[in-house]
Formats: structure tokens, C-alpha cells, sequence
């Protein structure tokens, strides 16, 4: 191929991405394996600090787990084991918050800055409204009641049959068919404190074999030392396993190279431990690291192509369009020099799939020129197993 101005960009699968909801909190502290799921997906996945939550996601914790965010307008959310609950909010300017959230099961605490919007807690059998409060919410999925104990300030506490004005230092409950009832006051030691007792014990620290960019389609080696977050040092005495997820389809983790795949669990002996990372596209991604009792942590890796990787693809595509079953590639490809390449939706490099397609092992099913505003054109290339 001769050498000018215009470009082929190669993809090899047509990727699509929805628009994003609205950012609407962080999550600031996590103890275990949080989970959360995006609002339109079906699959919990590792959270992890600094992650930023959107309108509709849930979140998730198992036993021994608790979980920490805040909210834009400021207000926080403290969340217990054994808790799940629906993210729900909207900006209506640039300080007020409207917060609506859904407990499905669990125990929260919240407080809540003074504000123009709303902020509402529901279960499945009551209502807490509030404005400028500090109060924990138990929500018993199997006697099907809710428990508000009120701190500071005051809630409207409600259900179809009635609400109450819950004020500061009380407990209140809703039963099923029942109205709102003020249960008790409350005395300083009946105030719930787990939310006091969400602290991770562990940590990680994590250093790739190569530093800086990677290069795509070879496994690096990564370590990990566990820390321990009270003292900030190497925690020698801790032996157990660490999960690892890739949060996307063009990085696969392992134990080792030759089983790799989107998420692994890692043995941690004596606070050390190793996985195996593959970048089968350039770019920037991640993968999150998570623990019983630790402090899950995403770590971004960048990949790219070697000189020589370039040359490569840009020899097989030449190769591909010269064979008669996809002679238009070569058509499309003509006097272009080869700019990127990228694989989407499967777990193999550019390399591995141009050679299945030039044994037969892939199957062509279609063929999309693209002409994109700065003179480059793409090729979408659908391919199959046969």
C-alpha cells in the first residue's frame, strides 16, 4: 500500500455506547466486596472508592460488608451489611438535590444537609421524608417492617394509612396494615452504631512488571501487597485470596497467561500476591481489586501498539485483501495506510482474529465503509465463528 494523507481505521466489531445518566454520587468508603449495578444492567459488579453512581443504580452488600457515599448537594449515606438499595436522584440546579431512594432490604444512616430539595427514603411499606436531619432506617424484609430512628432533627414517617412527625431522639415503626406508630424515645446508648464500625482493615498496593504504556496482546505481570490500613505497611501476616474484574472487554486478568479471561480470583500469601494482566486493544483500562474486610481499589493500565504490531496488522489486512471471499477489503483499503485497529465484543487481539479469518476458522458476515470527518474511513468488519 502506498503512503498518503488519508487513513483506513480498522474495527473489527461496531461497538455502541448509551448515553450516561445523571452522575448524582461517590462512593467514598467501602469495607468487602460492594456491589453495584448500573440502572440498566442486569450484573452486580465490585464497586469501589471514588466510583461515581448515577441515577438508577443499585447497590449491594453482603455479610461484613458496608459501604459509604455522598451525595452532590453534600449529604451522606452510610450503608449496612446486608443491604440493598435503589440510587435515586436529580439535579434541579446547580445546589438543590432531589433524592429519592429505594431500600429493598438492609439498614442505612443518613445525614442530610439543609437544602431547598427533597430527600426521601422508601421501603416497601413506608415512606421517610426529611429536610437538614441525621437518622438511621431498618427496613426487615421478612416481617415486612420499617424502624426509623431519628437523631437529629425531624422526618415525616409514612405509609398509605397515615404519617407522623418522627423528632429528634425517638424511634418509630410502620407494620404491615398498620399506621405509623411513635414506639419510644430514645436514650444515647439505643442509638444504632454500626455506622461506626465501617473502617476496611485492608488495603492494596499494586506495581505492574512494566511501567508506563504496555504493550496491546502481551501479558504483564502485576504484584500486589496487601496493606494494612492502620499502620499504612505491608500486612506479612495476611494469607487469603483477592478478587480481580476487568471492567472491560478489551483487558483480560488471570493467575497466569494461558488462563486469562474478564475476572479471576488471586491467592495472597504473606500479603503478596500476583496476577496477570492482557490488553487486547489500545487504550486506557481497568480492572477492580476486592477482599473480604478491605478497601476495594480500581487501577487503570495503559496499553499500545509497538511499531512492529502496527506493521503487522497492516500486513495482514494487505494479506486479507488479496484473497477473492473479502477482495473488498483490499477495494476499500486501497492506496490507505493502516491508522488503528481495535477488536470489540470478543477476547482475542486484532492479530488472533485476522489470522482465524485467513484459515477460515472466522466467517465475514458483512463489510461497512465508514467516511469519518477528518479524511480517515473505517472499515466495520462483522466476523463469526463458522
Amino acid at each position: 500500500m502506498k503512503h498518503l494523507n488519508k487513513t483506513l481505521l480498522l474495527l473489527l466489531i461496531l461497538s455502541l455506547s448509551l448515553t450516561a445518566a445523571e452522575k448524582v454520587a461517590a462512593v467514598i468508603k467501602i469495607k468487602g466486596n460492594v456491589m453495584v449495578r448500573p440502572a440498566e444492567g442486569k450484573i452486580y459488579k465490585q464497586s469501589y472508592v471514588g466510583q461515581i453512581l448515577y441515577d438508577g443504580d443499585w447497590l449491594k452488600t453482603n455479610g461484613d460488608e458496608f459501604a459509604a457515599i455522598v451525595f452532590m448537594d453534600g449529604s451522606q449515606l452510610k450503608i449496612r451489611e446486608l443491604t440493598e438499595l435503589e440510587i435515586r436522584a436529580q439535579q434541579v440546579s446547580q445546589s438543590v438535590q432531589n433524592t429519592d431512594l429505594y431500600l429493598t432490604q438492609g439498614e442505612v444512616w443518613t445525614k442530610v444537609q439543609k437544602q431547598k430539595g427533597e430527600f426521601k427514603i422508601q421501603t416497601p411499606v413506608s415512606v421517610a421524608s426529611v429536610k437538614g436531619t441525621e437518622f438511621d432506617l431498618l427496613y426487615d424484609q421478612i416481617e415486612n417492617i420499617s424502624d426509623l430512628f431519628v437523631i437529629s432533627g425531624s422526618v415525616e414517617f409514612s405509609n398509605e394509612l397515615g404519617t407522623i412527625l418522627a423528632r429528634e431522639m425517638t424511634m418509630s415503626r410502620i407494620e404491615p396494615q398498620q399506621k405509623p406508630q411513635r414506639v419510644s424515645k430514645l436514650k444515647k446508648s439505643e442509638i444504632p452504631g454500626w455506622k461506626d464500625e465501617i473502617e476496611p482493615e485492608w488495603g492494596f498496593h499494586v506495581v505492574p512488571e512494566k511501567q508506563g504504556k504496555i504493550p496491546a496482546g502481551q501479558p504483564v505481570n502485576v504484584a500486589v501487597q496487601v496493606r494494612d490500613l492502620s499502620s499504612s505497611k505491608t500486612a506479612n501476616q495476611f494469607s487469603g485470596k483477592m478478587t480481580i474484574v476487568s471492567d472491560s472487554p478489551s483487558m483480560i486478568v488471570g493467575v497466569s497467561s494461558g488462563a486469562l479471561k474478564d475476572q479471576t480470583e488471586v491467592p495472597v500469601s504473606n500479603g503478596n500476591g500476583t496476577f496477570v494482566i492482557k490488553g487486547l486493544n489500545p487504550g486506557d483500562f481497568g480492572c477492580t481489586l476486592s477482599m473480604d474486610g478491605a478497601e476495594s481499589k480500581k487501577v487503570m493500565f495503559e496499553f499500545d501498539r509497538t511499531v512492529e504490531q502496527k506493521k503487522k496488522i497492516a500486513r495482514d489486512v494487505e494479506k486479507l485483501g488479496t484473497s477473492s471471499k473479502i477482495q473488498k477489503i483490499g477495494e476499500l483499503s486501497e492506496n490507505r495506510t493502516l491508522e488503528t485497529a481495535k477488536i470489540s465484543g470478543a477476547g482475542e487481539t486484532v492479530n488472533d482474529v485476522l489470522n482465524k479469518v485467513d484459515k477460515g476458522e472466522y466467517e465475514v458476515l458483512d463489510i461497512i465503509q465508514v467516511e469519518n470527518p477528518d479524511g480517515t474511513i473505517s472499515l466495520r468488519i462483522l466476523v463469526e465463528p463458522k
